[in-house]
């Protein structure tokens, strides 16, 4: 590759010389055409003074031959007259040299003739023969003659044009011709621009466009096919862009916005929303539209509070790329949200590109989609409940052809039984079951399993029951769709024997709500989060440990809040213990038990409400804006101010009571790590791009 570039390197050099040597030739073509342009009036210059040499040397040989008048008195005047009248007539038929001689010599013999006469001598004494202005006058018609017979020679006449070598003899026969005719320098100079220009025209030597006209004006038939080619292929490509860029425009397009985007940019906003799974996730936002009252453009309503908390995260996240763009504003209620008639129309467009271009997965999601409405039937009356049932039943295998459970109805309890063949009917519908040959045993699909789980979720997160019932067990007298009597969480009513205050009255304490109440929230924040809301909350609180490790001035400063709160929960724990009797062994314990109890859930006591972090996220908050607002923020502090005040907005915008709160709570967080992590590797790869 590199002795390839040497090699191009090298010929574009070449070429370079070429043409600079192209361009002296042309020069000193230009110069030898001027030059024999020259030459041709320096011939017919001479061919004058020749003319002049030739009648003075006729008129010694007249003067000589006179012999001083002499000759007139042997010549016969009548007859001079007569030859004089000859000679002027032949001259002005034949305008040459050789015939003004002959006038010249027989103006003399009849000058002689007349003045050898008394008579008429007087009346001849002032005529002068000399043809001295004759010449002068005749000189350009005499050159004109020797060139035109030189011409006549060298250049009439078809035989004489060269046949062979292309171009360059013929301008060379041009040429010679042109100095070989005598003409003036004028119209000499006027012929040999126009040989320079045909020399400058030649389809070798001239640009294209030149060609093309050259072969317009000589009627080319091919360049004019050629030109009606052209015509139409711009035509075509006219036409096709036309309808191309109305093919590609996106219904977003109409969306009124304050920042200019193309349709691209419009498109992969809300196609970037509904990844993973973009044909379930535009069905599942398409399903969640009211339709209402059309007005300034918003003609659907989404209401999250209606929707599972699962499905509101996904609808969520098309909603908030949708209000980026302008498509999407808040209704009148909490948790409601206008939709612009122009997301819609885009969805419905996605929905049937997926179902054209992806009809396998398309057809598929449906058919999940199917599949989970009937489940729900099968599950009925107590859905939640019997889903946990059946997906207690389920024994896991290793996956065979997607099949990674199975379960055998002789190992069923009795009263699981009806609701087990619910769902196995409703499963082998849609081939998500097999049974296993001679037996009573079945494989079940994994997608089976997934939508089982998703459906428990959804009723979870409904408030229908809660996790840890779920997990506690049926009732010895529950049959399928009874209910199941919820278990309450062992730590959250922590309660020692009565103890004396400074009156000597006895009062019950609750070492978990007072230990819970030095971080300055309500206890019953804490102690009333039982079963998924514990668990959610939990989540939460795991999420928000990512975050902070993600970024280290935000880990920084809410460290320096958990030793603040860590020394004032210490104090309070000494302050409870030095009131506990020292035989009060029990107490003691119970006050162990709840100290251990906030240390396991530290993370999600803090993110209680007006806890310490919204508290201490406020405060971060309220010092940073001013600093940024003057432009005075480095390039950290302003990411942590961001981060921050998302954080604020999202915990004081949640209640944080139900498991739908701590859910909500828990995607918000993930999404910010998610943005936190794209801006990072985004910033490495313009830092790695810069080096």
């Amino acid at each position: 590759m590199a002795e390839l570039g040497k090699l191009r390197d090298y010929y574009k050099i070449g070429e370079e010389r070429v043409k600079d040597a192209q361009k002296r030739l042309d020069a000193v073509d230009t110069r030898v055409a001027q030059i024999e342009r020259e030459l041709a009036g320096v011939d017919g210059e001479l061919a004058k003074l020749k003319g002049e040499a030739t009648t003075a040397e006729q008129r010694i040989a007249a003067a000589e031959s006179s012999q001083l008048g002499q000759e007139g008195k042997k010549v016969d005047p009548a007859r001079v007259r007569a030859a004089f009248e000859s000679a002027r007539a032949a001259f002005r038929q034949d305008p040459s040299a050789e015939t003004l001689g002959s006038l010249h010599q027989h103006c003399v013999q009849l000058y002689d003739a007349m003045i050898s006469t008394d008579a008429t001598k007087e009346r001849v004494r002032a005529i002068d023969c000399d043809p001295k202005q004759a010449v002068e006058a005749a000189a350009l018609v005499f050159a004109l003659n020797t060139g035109l017979r030189t011409f006549e020679a060298h250049c009439a006449g078809g035989d004489k044009i060269p046949a062979t070598g292309g171009v360059d003899p013929l301008l060379t026969f041009g040429r010679t011709c042109l100095r070989d005719s005598g003409l003036p320098s004028t119209d000499a100079n006027t012929l040999g621009e126009r040989l320079s220009f045909v020399d400058l025209n030649r389809d070798d030597k001239a640009h294209n466009f030149v060609v093309t006209l050259n072969a317009f004006q000589d009627g080319n038939r091919l360049a004019y096919l050629a030109l009606a080619i052209a015509i139409g292929i711009d035509s075509l490509i006219f036409m096709t862009g036309l309808f191309g860029a109305n093919a590609v425009r996106s219904p977003l397009s109409d969306v009124p916005s304050m920042k200019a985007r193309n349709s691209q940019e419009l498109n992969a906003m809300i196609e970037t929303a509904l990844l993973p799974d973009t044909f379930r996730k535009a069905r599942l936002v398409c399903q969640a539209m009211h339709p209402i009252e059309n007005t300034e453009g918003y003609s659907n309503e989404v209401r999250l509070d209606e929707l599972d908390p699962e499905t509101a995260v996904q609808v969520r996240d098309v909603l908030n790329a949708g209000a980026i763009i302008g498509a999407v504003r808040r209704g009148a209620e909490p948790d409601h949200y206008l939709v612009r008639s122009e997301l819609l129309e885009f969805l419905n467009t996605v929905i049937k590109r997926e179902l054209e271009t992806n009809k396998d997965r398309a057809e598929a999601g449906m058919m999940m989609d199917q599949m989970e409405d009937q489940l729900v039937v099968a599950l009925l009356p107590e859905v939640a409940l019997n889903s946990e049932a059946v997906l207690s039943e389920l024994v896991p295998m290793d996956d065979d052809r997607g099949f990674t459970s199975q379960v055998s109805l002789g190992d069923v309890d009795e009263d699981v039984r009806p609701v087990m063949l619910n769902v196995l009917n409703t499963g082998a519908t849609f081939s998500r079951v097999q049974r296993i040959r001679g037996s009573d045993s079945y494989y079940v699909h994994k997608d089976l399993y997934k939508t089982l789980a998703r459906i428990r979720a959804r009723e979870v997160g409904r408030g229908g029951v809660r996790l840890g019932q779920l997990a506690a067990g049926r009732r010895a007298d529950a049959r399928p769709g009874g209910s199941i009597t919820p278990p309450q969480r062992a730590l959250a009513d922590h309660t020692r024997p009565q103890i004396a205050d400074d009156d000597g009255e006895q009062e019950p304490a609750n070492y978990l709500g007072a230990l819970v109440e030095s971080f300055g929230v309500a206890p019953e924040a804490f102690t009333s989060l039982n079963g998924s809301a514990y668990d959610a909350a939990r989540l939460a609180g795991d999420a928000m440990k990512e975050l902070r490790q993600s970024n280290r001035a935000l880990d920084q400063e809410l460290m320096s809040r958990d030793r603040q709160e860590h020394g004032r929960l210490e104090r309070v724990f000494a302050h409870l213990e030095d009131g506990l009797p020292p035989e009060d062994g029990v107490s003691r314990q119970q006050l162990a038990s709840a100290w251990d109890e906030v240390e396991q859930n530290w993370d999600v006591i803090m993110l209680l409400p007006s806890g310490p972090y919204e508290a201490m996220l406020q405060d971060l908050v309220e010092q940073l804006e001013p600093d940024s607002g003057a432009g005075m923020l480095k390039g950290e502090d302003q990411i942590l101010l961001a981060i921050a005040r998302r954080i604020q907005q999202h915990l004081m915008t949640n209640a944080r009571r139900t498991d739908r709160d701590w859910i909500t709570l828990e995607k918000q967080l993930q999404l910010i790590l998610r943005t936190q992590a794209q801006q990072q590797v985004a910033e490495g790869d313009a830092k790695r791009a810069l080096n």
